[in-house]
This record gives structure tokens, C-alpha cells and sequence, in this order.
């Protein structure tokens, strides 16, 4: 009892915390993660003191980043897990933010803070994302190198590497770079199991994570992880050898049996997860819409294959501002290849001494660049996807810089000095490109054909100052002479690792420089007065309506806290793509409409309208003319608006309204979509054939011939006023779904609600189930006798039970036969002991 009494007093003394710290420190993992947030951080800083404390960066950083964090954190720590009123017209969390930051665990550790630091905490998580990012590289390439100082040399290089720097706009595209490395690890030591006849459930943990993380970029992963195992593990030839070439197939054949099958084990284990992500894909246009024809083969503007070879030569473009070679199909393509200041010197160098096809890195590389160059090569990556995107380009930096630290490490300085030459050329070659000059009137022009010549300016003299820490490395002196895999590694020293650090920073801090001056100053101010510190406030209004902003607050709605029609994310609910559609729009990554349709308004419970009356627009609600039927009742200059101006809609239409007459989606489809058909839209409820038939005597159907040629807006106002006498006293949204207390009804009819069509929603009217129907192309409503009633719709993901018992059996089927090994080693040590 002394010596326990000694033990608790000697943990506890003064020095043991430092002790304990220093022993923290002298892990070599634990160090190199410390290190690389320690770089992103100080990148960061200088630009957290220019904007007073906040990282303000610009584009989607600002409006999608931020104000996603923030709404997400706020669901979570209210309960909203499942659905969530305030994505656009309403959609499932897991659907609408799977692709953002659902799945990431950066996003979870800011849950126990309050939600005033998350917009402050951001910086920092990105830190940490680089961190994770150089940690678990270096894990990957320490089984490529042969020491520890080219390991962490790679690691760096890919943790800041130009794709990671032009992305930090995107900052959930860091998760899935921190954890990939970690990925490949996994499946690495599977495929040396399955030679070894061993059973290891890592790559299937591991599969189960990484699609949780990203669905979208997991499917470029399974298709790298295809051919990294053909190209790497396959071993076709020697196998060849010896066993022949059926037997050759025979064992490859039952390899890919057992990868396939652990692939698949993963993803059932994430099942109950991936259900819910299924919200945000069924029905999304922008996943609908496959290459096909010659641009399988062939892209569409000439410039592209030109901008691709530049983004292995150039610290990276900022997302879309293009500079050299740019254009609409790479502007928000995240196009960037280049590792900092050594550019492809590392790999280049690599592939002249390991000879014609004889290493698999050489062969993967010169694989992932034929199918970069090759559009449907390149879709591969994004399902197919007609959207262009290189958002993929992180799998070949990964082995690129593998590649620069096998050359440095093997240090064959002729090879290296002909890399140094290509880099140099490249970069040579990009800026004669950007000189050449064109005749212009009377006159030639230089420049003429870079966009937004400042920012590559920046770009180009970094890139030419960064190209001399690989000529230091390589002209230092240090050895000549031709280098081999078997020969004594080269030790990179410590003053060459710090010159590497440097060109790491360097280039990330010049992409972080090109954003910060695409806005002033103020900019960043305005934004954080506006968005951060401060909400229009609303009056009180009867029922449940909506607010609409200008582009100059996109998204600021989510942050204050009120439901809105205008949203820009790429993953809303499916429903909301249909509405649109079928009143004759299009929408692709946001829910805007123009001043004209004001009947699709009406139909959304809009409510109000704020106007930014600090930063104008052109385009913007007075340069307009406003909208009919809408009044200012605050001024930019008064108290409590933020500077906004904030205008009511006297003729609003509160959620959950009925409607006397109805027409089919057939008449209406074969409308032409102008201001009569906008407008129909609160006269009339659109239903399917079947629906008219079924409640045709609840509401009179109109044929087209019915309908006036013409509805004037005073007539628009009265069929408003209508419906807003049928809505209900209040709607409420709960964790659980939502709840409504209707008007007084005076005969049966169809509730309509805008809330975007589920199959999770059950309805309960005065508590018994009733059902759902779609209506208006993608909103719900359901039939309601006369008189007053409650009406409670409950959420819960259609297909969560059976996918979360598939995750279940899944898990069981992983943790059994451990379970079974672990009962037999304790049998035998007790056999043993007896």
C-alpha cells in the first residue's frame, strides 16, 4: 500500500507533466503531425491579423464553408440530425451535407465548443488537416523510402502541395487527402496478407470510413485502388513464370475474389451512413448528366490538355480565376499537379533510372497522365460525370512525391539534373506562352492571352524561386555520380529539409495571398459584421414563411437562422431539383430565381426580402425594381438591419394552404413557362392524372382551354389572399419532423405544403396515419377532412432500419471470428497451464 501510495504522489509531482511531454514529443509520428499544422498555421496567421482574428478568405470559403459549419454545428447541438428545415426548402442532414462535412471528424470536434468560436476554430482544423495529412503520407511512404528524413520530405511535399493550396477553398476536400495515405496503407498490407494467407480486416474498416468521409471522392478511390493492384500487386509476369498462365489467373482471380468481397464488406459496414448520403445523389442533375459521344474522347475546349500539363509546372490557379489556359471547363476543376519548388524534377529523375515499364510507380504515373489527358479517362474518377473535374489529381502528387524522395534518396545527380531541366523548361516554356504577343489595332500586345495577369504573376515568381531548392539539393556538391538501389541511401540533411519546409509554405502562402487580394480589406469586415455579428431582425409574422437574400449574402440566411428559398450547395434534396423542373428551371449548384417569377415565390412562403444595402449589386432587388406586392419596412441605415434593407410581402402565403382548383402535370408541362404559367402556380395545384382522379371531388380540374390567356397582377394578389385564408395558424419543426395547426377548413381538401417530397415523412392527421401524396412536381400534402386538425409529420430516413442491420451484420461478421481467435488462444494457454 506504501509503495502505491509512492507510485500516485510520484506521478503527480511537479515534473511528471513535463516528463510525461517530453516523452509525448520524442514519438516520431506525434512530431511530424505537430510539424505540419505548424506550417499551415503559419501560412494562416499573417492573414488572421490582416482581417482582426478571422481567416476571411474568398468564393466558396466565405459562403459555403463557413455558413455550412455553423448550421450544421447548430442542428446537431439542437437535435436536428435527420432533417433540417433550413437547407434550401428543407432536406435530410445526412443527404444535403454528406459531401460537405457529415462524415468528417474535423467537423465533429468542433460540437462541444460554442457555436460563436466555430467561424474561429476553422483555421485551426484546417491545421490539423495538414497535419493528419503529413502524418499518415509519411506512415505510406516510409515503406517506399529507405530513410526517415526522404519519407518525411515526400510527406511534406504532398501536404502542401499545390492541390491542397488551390483547395483550401473547399476545406472538406482536405479530409479525404489526410486520410487517403492512410487508406492505401491499409490496402497495401491486405494484398501482402492475402500472399501471406492471412486475415486482416483493416482495409475494410478502412473502406467503411473512407466513404463515410466522401462518397464523391470514394469512387475515384475504388477505381485507383483497381489499378494500383493490377499495376503494383497483380505480379502477372513473375507469376507467369512460375505457375504459368492459368495458374497465373487462377491466383489473381482469387485475389481480386477476396478484395472484392472485403471492398464490399466495408461498404455494407457503412450502410446505415450511405443510405442517408443516398438523399443528396437521386435525382441531383448535376450526377445525371454523363459524357457521352466524342467527348468521351475529346475535350471541349483546346486549351484544356494545355492548362493540365501547366498545373505539374505552376503553383496552382486559385478556383475559378484561371490565368494561363483557362476556361470554363477548368475554372472550378481544382487543377493542380504541382509539388512545391520541385515541381516534376523528383519524378522525372525517377522514371530515367528505373528504365522502360520496370518499376510500378513509373508505369502508374504514365497510366494516371494518359487517362488525365483523356476526358473519359479523366471521368472515370467522378462516375462518369459530364462536369469536368481534376479533383482526383491528389492520387498522383501522392506518388509523385514518392518518387521525388526515391530520387533524392538514391541521388543519381545526372538523372536529377535532367529532371531540374524539365521543371525548368516547363516553366520556360509557360512563360513564352504567356508573353507571346498578338497584334492589336495599330500595335502589339504582350499578356494578352493570361487572365488575371497579377495573380500570375505571383504565381510565376514563386514558382521560379521555389525551382532553387531542388537546384541546391542537386548542384550542393554532395555527391555526383549515378546512384542505385542498392548503394548507400543519400542522407538529406536537416538544412535541406528546412529549405523544403520552405518552399512548402511558400507556396501556400502565395496561393493564400492571390485569394485575400480578390477582396479588400473592408470586404472581410463587412462579412464578418454582416454574417457573423450581426441579423436582421424580423417582425412577427402569423404562420411559417420564408426570407430570400441577394448574391451579395448567399447563404448568410443559414447563419441567422431563417428558412429561405435561395441556397447555394450542391447536394439538396432531390425533390427540390424536380420543382424546378417542372416549372421550366434549371438548377445546377444553386436555388435562385429571377425577379419575374413571382408565382413560385408565393407558392414558397416568401415572406420577406433583404437587400444588402452596404455591399450593391447590379443585378441586385433595386436595380430591378423590387417586387410587386412588396414593401420596405427597414432601411440599411436603422438599427438592428445588419445595413440591410428588408422588404415584406403583403399578399405572403403562409405554410400549408389549400387550393379550389387543380390541373394536371400533363396540361401543364405543355405550357409555355413564361409570366401566365409563373403565375398559375397559386391558382391552380398541379397533380398527376391518378391524383385527379382520385380527390377530383375535392377540387374542380382546368383544362387548358380554362385557364385566361392572361393573369394580371390584381388578380394574382386575390388568388393569394386565397390561399393565405386557407393556411395554417402555425407550423413547427422539431428534431422529430414538424407539426401544423390548420385554419379552419370549410370542406375537405389537400393541405399543401412546401416542403420538399420524402419518403421518410410519415403523416398523422389528429393522430391517425394518413398518406402522404407529391404534389406541384416535389411538395407534400396530404387530405384533410373540415374544420380545424393538427397535423405531424415525422422524419426518419426511408431505408435506415434495414441499412443500419446490414451495418450491424456487417460489424458481427468482422468482430467474430476475433472474437473466435481470441477464446482459442485463452483455451490454450490455459490447457497450457494445466
Amino acid at each position: 500500500m506504501k509503495m502505491e501510495s509512492h507510485d500516485k504522489h510520484h506521478i503527480l509531482r511537479p515534473g511528471a507533466l513535463r516528463e510525461c511531454i517530453r516523452g509525448l514529443l520524442r514519438n516520431r509520428y506525434l512530431r511530424i503531425f505537430i510539424l505540419g499544422a505548424a506550417m499551415y498555421m503559419v501560412c494562416a496567421v499573417p492573414f488572421m491579423i490582416w482581417h482582426r482574428g478571422i481567416f476571411f478568405y474568398y468564393g466558396d470559403y466565405n459562403v459555403q464553408q463557413v455558413p455550412f459549419y455553423i448550421m450544421a454545428h447548430r442542428a446537431v447541438r439542437r437535435g436536428f440530425l435527420f432533417w433540417n428545415p433550413q437547407v434550401d426548402l428543407g432536406g435530410s442532414m445526412g443527404g444535403s451535407f454528406a459531401f460537405y462535412l457529415w462524415g468528417s471528424p474535423f467537423f465533429w470536434m468542433t460540437i462541444p465548443f460554442p457555436e460563436e468560436a466555430v467561424p474561429f476554430l476553422l483555421p485551426f482544423l484546417m491545421a490539423l488537416r495538414c497535419g493528419t495529412a503529413q502524418t499518415l503520407a509519411y506512415a505510406w511512404l516510409r515503406t517506399q523510402t529507405r530513410t526517415h528524413r526522404a519519407a518525411l520530405l515526400g510527406a511534406m511535399l504532398y501536404a502542401f502541395s499545390g492541390f491542397q493550396a488551390c483547395n483550401i477553398v473547399f476545406q472538406h476536400f482536405h479530409d479525404v487527402t489526410a486520410f487517403f495515405p492512410l487508406y492505401l496503407l491499409s490496402f497495401d498490407r491486405f494484398c501482402e496478407g492475402l500472399r501471406e494467407r492471412k486475415i486482416l480486416r483493416g482495409f475494410s474498416l478502412m473502406t467503411a470510413f473512407m466513404a463515410v468521409l466522401n462518397y464523391y471522392f470514394f469512387t475515384g478511390e475504388a477505381v485507383f485502388l483497381a489499378l494500383y493492384y493490377f499495376v503494383r500487386h497483380a505480379r502477372f509476369y513473375e507469376r507467369r513464370r512460375e505457375l504459368g498462365v492459368r495458374g497465373a489467373l487462377r491466383c489473381i482471380g482469387g485475389e481480386l475474389g477476396r478484395i472484392v468481397l472485403s471492398f464490399l464488406l466495408g461498404l455494407w459496414l457503412a450502410a446505415g451512413y450511405l443510405v442517408q448520403a443516398a438523399d443528396g445523389l437521386l435525382g441531383n442533375t448535376r450526377i445525371s448528366e454523363l459524357l457521352g459521344g466524342r467527348d468521351l474522347l475529346v475535350y471541349p475546349e483546346p486549351t484544356t490538355p494545355a492548362a493540365i500539363l501547366k498545373s505539374f509546372f505552376l503553383v496552382p490557379d486559385l478556383i475559378a480565376k484561371s490565368t494561363l489556359f483557362g476556361n470554363d471547363t477548368v475554372r472550378n476543376a481544382s487543377l493542380s499537379a504541382y509539388l512545391p519548388g520541385f515541381s516534376v524534377t523528383g519524378a522525372a529523375a525517377f522514371c530515367m533510372t528505373r528504365g522502360r515499364g520496370r518499376d510500378w510507380r513509373r508505369r502508374l504515373l504514365c497510366l494516371l497522365l494518359l487517362m488525365a489527358l483523356i476526358p473519359a479517362g479523366n471521368a472515370l474518377f467522378s462516375a462518369l460525370n459530364q462536369e469536368y473535374y481534376a479533383r482526383w489529381f491528389y492520387l498522383p502528387v501522392l506518388l509523385m512525391a514518392g518518387m521525388t524522395a526515391k530520387a533524392l534518396e538514391e541521388n543519381d545527380t545526372g538523372a536529377l539534373r535532367k529532371g531540374l531541366a524539365v521543371s525548368a523548361g516547363g516553366l520556360l516554356l509557360i512563360a513564352f506562352c504567356a508573353w507571346l504577343p498578338v497584334p492589336e489595332e495599330s500595335r502589339w500586345s504582350s499578356f494578352f492571352a493570361v487572365k488575371n495577369e497579377e495573380l500570375f504573376l505571383v504565381q510565376l515568381l514563386v514558382s521560379v524561386l521555389s525551382l532553387f531548392i531542388p537546384a541546391w539539393l542537386v548542384f550542393s556538391g554532395r555527391k555526383t555520380g549515378r546512384g542505385s538501389q542498392e548503394s548507400p541511401p543519400r542522407q538529406i540533411t536537416r538544412m535541406e529539409l528546412n529549405l523544403v519546409m520552405a518552399g512548402c509554405v511558400l507556396c501556400t502562402a502565395a496561393v493564400l495571398g492571390n485569394g485575400n487580394r480578390l477582396i479588400a480589406r473592408s470586404g472581410g469586415v463587412k462579412w464578418r459584421q454582416q454574417l457573423l455579428e450581426t441579423r436582421p431582425e424580423l417582425p412577427e409574422t402569423a404562420g411559417y414563411v420564408r426570407v430570400e437574400t441577394g448574391g451579395a449574402d448567399t447563404n448568410y440566411e443559414m447563419v441567422w437562422g431563417y428558412p429561405t428559398i435561395h441556397c447555394f450547395a450542391s447536394t439538396v434534396h432531390p425533390s427540390i431539383f424536380r420543382i424546378f423542373e417542372g416549372i421550366g428551371m434549371v438548377r445546377t449548384v444553386e436555388s435562385s430565381y429571377p425577379f419575374d417569377r413571382i408565382g413560385i415565390r408565393a407558392l414558397l412562403s416568401l415572406g420577406y426580402y433583404i437587400e444588402n444595402g452596404i455591399v450593391g449589386s447590379e443585378d441586385g432587388y433595386t436595380a430591378s425594381g423590387g417586387l410587386p406586392g412588396f414593401v420596405r419596412i427597414a432601411s440599411g441605415r436603422d438599427e438592428g438591419t445588419g445595413g440591410h434593407n428588408i422588404y415584406r410581402n403583403r399578399y405572403v402565403i403562409p405554410m400549408g394552404f389549400t387550393f379550389e382548383r387543380c390541373i394536371s402535370e400533363e396540361s401543364y408541362d405543355a405550357m409555355k413557362k413564361d409570366e401566365r404559367a409563373d403565375r398559375l402556380l397559386v391558382r391552380d395545384l398541379i397533380l398527376t392524372r391518378e391524383q385527379i382522379e382520385r380527390f377530383g371531388g375535392l377540387l374542380s380540374e382546368e383544362s387548358a382551354a380554362d385557364i385566361p390567356a392572361d393573369i394580371s397582377l390584381e388578380d394574382f394578389f386575390s388568388e393569394c389572399m386565397k390561399r393565405a385564408e386557407s393556411a395554417c395558424r402555425s407550423v413547427t419543426f422539431s428534431p422529430s419532423g414538424f407539426a401544423a395547426e390548420t385554419a379552419m377548413l370549410p370542406q375537405p381538401n389537400l393541405v399543401v405544403f412546401s416542403v420538399p417530397y420524402d419518403r421518410g415523412f410519415t403523416a398523422f392527421v389528429d393522430g391517425k396515419r394518413t398518406e402522404i401524396e407529391r404534389v406541384a412536381y416535389g411538395m407534400i400534402a396530404v387530405p384533410v377532412p373540415e374544420g380545424e386538425h393538427r397535423i405531424e409529420f415525422r422524419y426518419l430516413p426511408a431505408g435506415l432500419y434495414p441499412a443500419c442491420a446490414v451495418s450491424f451484420l456487417s460489424a458481427l461478421f468482422l468482430i467474430l471470428p476475433c472474437l473466435r481467435r481470441r477464446g482459442r488462444r485463452e483455451d490454450g494457454e490455459r490447457n497450457r497451464r494445466e
